[in-house]
């Protein structure tokens, strides 16, 4: 399983017939993907070998302190 937050990926790679499954995550920061954390253990989850999925999340605007990091 590959999880990236490259947007272009399948425009830029032979994605069909592989078996490596692909999630794209619509952004990297930590403090934004951490309130989405259940939602992106349950889309791994579900993944399978050769699926490609674009996980879509609201992101808010947070400010992380250190204890955050």
């Amino acid at each position: 399983m590959l999880i990236t937050t490259d947007q272009a990926l399948r425009t830029q790679q032979n994605l069909p017939g592989r078996k490596l499954a692909v999630l794209i995550l619509p952004f990297a920061s930590w403090p934004r993907l951490k309130p989405n954390a259940e939602k992106i253990v349950s889309r791994v989850a579900a993944l399978r070998a050769g699926e490609y999925a674009e996980l879509h999340l609201h992101s808010l605007d947070t400010r992380a302190d250190e204890s955050d990091i």
